[in-house]
C-alpha cells in the first residue's frame, strides 16, 4: 500500500540519519586528541551522537507504519550507506567484497518485499 511504502521511505531516512552519525563519529575516533576530555567534546562526536536522536524519533513513527518485521530487513542498509558514506567523506576504499555485499543485501531486502 502506499502508506507501507511511505513508511518505508521515512525508515530508511531514519537510517541514513544514523549512517551520517556513525562516519561522523568514525571521523572522531581516527583523530588524536591530547586530553580524553577533547575525545567526546569534539563537534564530531556530538554530532553524530545528536543524530542518533532524530533517528530514532523517525524510525518509532515508521514503525506506527509498517511492521516490525520490516523494519528489521530495511536497518540492513546501514550496511550500505555506511560503507558509501565512508567512501566519499573518509576517501576510503570500497573493496569488491563490500560491494558484493551490499548487492546480497539489496537483493535479501527485494526477495522480504516480494515474499
Amino acid at each position: 500500500s502506499i502508506m507501507t511504502n511511505i513508511g518505508i521511505l521515512v525508515y530508511i531516512i531514519a537510517v541514513f540519519i544514523a549512517s551520517i552519525g556513525n562516519v561522523l563519529l568514525k571521523i572522531s575516533a581516527n583523530q588524536k586528541y591530547s586530553r580524553l576530555l577533547k575525545e567526546y567534546t569534539n563537534r564530531y562526536f556530538i554530532i553524530g551522537t545528536i543524530l542518533f536522536w532524530p533517528a530514532l524519533i523517525i524510525s518509532l513513527y515508521a514503525f506506527s507504519i509498517i511492521p516490525l518485521s520490516l523494519g528489521v530487513i530495511l536497518d540492513s542498509t546501514i550496511y550500505i550507506f555506511v560503507p558509501i558514506l565512508s567512501k566519499i567523506i573518509l576517501k576510503e576504499n570500497l573493496s569488491f567484497r563490500n560491494f558484493i555485499g551490499m548487492v546480497i543485501i539489496v537483493i535479501g531486502i527485494g526477495i522480504f518485499q516480494i515474499g
